[in-house]
């Protein structure tokens, strides 16, 4: 590099996975001498992790690539992660970047960006590959909270999804080296660890050991040190009983499940290639509930799937009117280049019109939610002025509370989507 230190700034939204990955992006630029810009501002590099899952998604990495070009017109642009495989596979003009890094060369990131600034050829090492892409490192996104990539990749074939294609076969970081990281994060403080994955319930499924979600749960039990740990997501098929129970003994499990349905209608969710029906997610729903009272779980369902008929959508909103799930995410469809034909396509306006009667929806059983949970014993864990339940819903201290304690409390009342807690002495 340069004896000037040059600066980049990493954007990455998108999903708990999206931003673990993207943290071991920004270390391997630091361990390469980059200094990491709190802002875009005076960057020299824009790293850009961006999500491929919506149209939406997509916009908000242009709207921030027209920002990066007003503060930082000089600024060069590296597409990376599952964004770097949509350019490369599907480009998008209105998106350009200078440099994209594919997910095989990921690992090589450092070198890629000093060959763009260099302008030189990129050094050939394919011994730098690995099975599973993995830095260690011990940044939080929030203070004491760690979000722990152990699984990428995914065999489903669901007929709305991109990420399947740009993220490849099954891999998983192997159990030793995780529970390795996880005694160092434990030292450096950290109190809470969300694992996350494309598909977190296929977990070990690719190392033909044994290792499985199951296993890894009572390997953190026997774990010393003062900590909690919850799933970011599970696909409903890969909840297995074996996994529940083990889950059910977990003593420092979070009781909280965010399980994607998708549709409430069952035709629907065959044009989905959805493996189920909707009576089978109620079935594993109510025997969640049933095993760990007081769960709080989630789900994701897509408004607009082509060719939903006015009954279905009808039919699917009933269903999740019922169902005691705990909130939605309402996803307006959007097609995305590589699905290929999905005939039925509608309106936006219906599109909108429908997401809006789920979002609705999606107000009322939070708001049953909140009012259920007041009046409960709660632990927050505290990241200083907030804290964060055990339900994965916040909570806010007053007087501020020192960042990384277990924090006894009573949820008294709730100030929008925040719990008013009262501290227990």
């Amino acid at each position: 590099m340069p004896a000037c230190q040059k600066r980049f700034f990493l954007f990455v939204p998108g999903c708990r996975s999206n931003q673990a990955e993207g943290e071991a992006y920004a270390a391997l630029m630091e361990d390469a001498g980059w200094q990491r810009s709190p802002g875009a501002e005076g960057c020299d590099l824009a790293l850009v992790a961006g999500c491929v899952v919506t149209q939406r998604a997509e916009r908000d990495v242009r709207k921030f690539l027209n920002r990066l070009r007003r503060v930082s017109p000089s600024a060069k642009v590296a597409a990376v992660g599952c964004y770097a495989e949509r350019l490369a596979r599907f480009p998008d003009h209105e998106t350009p970047s200078d440099l994209n890094v594919p997910l095989r060369e990921r690992a090589r990131l450092p070198r890629h960006v000093e060959a763009l600034f260099s302008e030189s050829p990129l050094p050939d090492d394919p011994a730098e590959s690995d099975a599973f892409f993995f830095v260690p490192t011990f940044k939080t996104q929030e203070k004491s909270r760690y979000f722990f990539k152990i699984q990428e990749g995914c065999d489903a074939v669901c007929a709305y999804c991109l990420v399947r294609q740009v993220r490849g076969p099954l891999s998983s970081l192997p159990l030793d080296r995780l529970l390795d990281h996880m005694r160092r994060l434990i030292e450096h403080g950290v109190r809470e660890v969300v694992f996350c994955g494309t598909r977190l319930g296929r977990y070990g499924h690719d190392l033909e050991d044994g290792t499985s979600l199951a296993r890894l749960a009572g390997a953190l039990e026997a774990l010393p040190g003062d900590f909690r740990w919850r799933f970011s997501s599970l696909e409903p098929w890969d909840l297995h009983r074996d996994l529940l129970e083990e889950l059910g003994g977990a003593k420092r499990f979070c009781k909280f499940f965010h399980l994607p349905l998708q549709s409430g209608s069952d035709e629907v969710l065959k044009r989905m290639k959805r493996p189920y029906k909707a009576a089978d997610y109620l079935r594993l729903i109510e025997r969640v509930k049933k095993r760990f009272p007081g769960v709080r779980i989630g789900t994701d369902v897509i408004a607009g799937f082509p060719g939903e008929t006015p009954r279905e959508f009808e039919e699917s909103a009933a269903f999740l009117s019922a169902c005691p799930v705990d909130y939605l995410h309402v996803f307006p469809f959007s097609h995305r280049p590589g699905l290929g034909a999905l005939p039925g396509a509608m309106p936006a306006s219906e599109i909108k019109r429908r997401a809006g009667m789920l979002k609705e929806l999606d107000a009322e059983k939070r708001e049953i939610h909140r009012k259920n949970g007041t009046g409960r014993p709660a632990v927050a864990l505290s990241i200083g002025a907030r804290g964060i339940l055990e339900d994965n819903l916040y909570s806010r201290f007053d007087p501020p509370q020192a960042a990384g304690g277990f924090i006894p409390c009573l949820v008294t009342g709730w100030e929008g989507a925040f719990a008013r807690v009262q501290l227990k002495v």
